[in-house]
Order: structure tokens, then C-alpha cells, then sequence
């Protein structure tokens, strides 16, 4: 619009040479008319491109102007889930993988578990088994909706099958606190025998620490 405002000043002021002395010669006739008709056209030709000029400055000031509060209007949105920090706080290369864990932690069951720190998980089929410094737990991989969890003070020993991992507790435990339903152990079945062999290794190793780290503390 700016630049149709200048283009429209040019033409005026060139436009004006030619058609004010012949609008000034028939309107008022005579040399009078004619160089009353020079000096309109002469003025028109210095005024109406500079009035063009200011047109395209005020344009683009607007034009500016409108794109800054658009722009600041529009939602910030994070582009990757926060730096996954670990248990010493120290900083570290930023994985993906460890920051998707950490920000499922943090956010499911309305942030409940924000002061617990994430050590690692796996996708098994629909759902995500994931492990934090205080307890396992079995989440639905759209909803992000737990569908039970562990502590893992609770459990005793973890079990490998050719298809399964099964989780030992050390007594009935009351899985959730809406029913009165107690279990003794758990079980989730993998199909996939690396995988069932790589979250075995990392459950067993956990589960032993812990232990260490029981009967320190006793």
C-alpha cells in the first residue's frame, strides 16, 4: 500500500505538468490561466511525490508496527522437552530420550511426582514402563495415564521369563488406594527378546541397589 501511495504521487506530480496548464488555460483563459496552470503544475510535481515519499514511510511504520504485535501476541511453545539434569544436578549433554522420560514423570498424575527423579524407561507395546528413584510405574503411552505403579521398596526380586518380566513383592500391597484389591506380584509381557533382555538387565540392577541402599539405612 505504501508503494501504491508513492507510484500514485509520482503520477500526479507528472501527470499535473502536462494536465494543469491546460486545465488553467481553459478554466481561466488568456497567459493568466496559462501561468497560473505552470505554477500549480510545478508545485504539484516537488509536493506530490514527497507527499508519496511520506505515504510509503507511514505504511511501512505500520506494516512494522502490526508485525511486532502480532508476532508478540502469538503463544510461545516449547520445541523440546526441558534438559533432563539427573540426581547431582550436574549439567549434561542434552538426550531426548532421558528428557521425553523425565517430562512424563513430571507431569503425570497432575505433577505428583515432580520431586522424584527419573532413571530410565522403555516403550513396551502401547505403554511405557517407567522407572523413577521412588517407584515403577506402567503408563499408557497416548494418555499418559498411569495404570499401576510399584515402589520399589516394595519389591523383592524381579523374574524373567522367554516373555515376560514379572515383579515379586515383599508382601500384599494395596495397588490403589480406590480398591480393595492386594497383589503380590506384577507381570508384563514383551515379545521382544532384546528388549525383555535389556529392561531385565536395568530391573535387576536397580532392585539390587536398592536393597544395598535398605539395609544401609537399617
Amino acid at each position: 500500500m505504501g508503494i501504491r501511495d508513492l507510484g500514485i504521487g509520482f503520477y500526479k506530480g507528472l501527470t499535473g505538468i502536462v494536465n494543469d496548464p491546460i486545465t488553467g488555460v481553459t478554466q481561466e483563459g488568456g497567459v493568466g490561466g496559462l501561468v497560473k496552470g505552470l505554477s500549480r503544475a510545478a508545485l504539484g510535481a516537488t509536493i506530490k511525490p514527497v507527499v508519496g515519499l511520506i505515504d510509503l514511510a507511514t505504511r511501512t511504520t505500520q506494516a512494522i508496527s502490526h508485525s511486532t504485535s502480532t508476532q508478540q501476541k502469538k503463544p510461545t511453545r516449547r520445541v523440546r522437552p526441558p534438559r533432563y539434569m539427573g540426581p547431582n544436578g550436574i549439567l549434561q549433554t542434552y538426550s531426548i530420550e532421558k528428557s521425553y522420560g523425565q517430562t512424563i514423570l513430571y507431569t503425570m498424575d497432575g505433577g505428583k511426582h515432580r520431586h522424584e527423579c527419573y532413571m530410565f524407561h522403555f516403550i513396551v507395546g502401547k505403554n511405557i514402563l517407567l522407572v523413577s528413584d521412588k517407584q515403577i510405574s506402567y503408563v499408557n503411552k497416548i494418555t499418559l495415564q498411569k495404570k499401576w505403579h510399584l515402589p520399589l521398596k516394595n519389591i523383592k526380586k524381579v523374574e524373567k521369563t522367554t516373555d515376560s518380566i514379572t515383579f515379586h513383592l515383599n508382601t500384599s500391597w494395596n495397588v490403589n488406594s480406590s480398591k480393595s484389591i492386594t497383589i503380590t506380584n506384577r507381570r508384563i509381557h514383551i515379545f521382544n527378546s532384546q528388549l525383555l533382555e535389556k529392561i531385565y538387565r536395568n530391573l535387576f540392577s536397580l532392585i539390587q541397589e536398592e536393597k544395598i541402599l535398605m539395609v544401609a539405612l537399617h
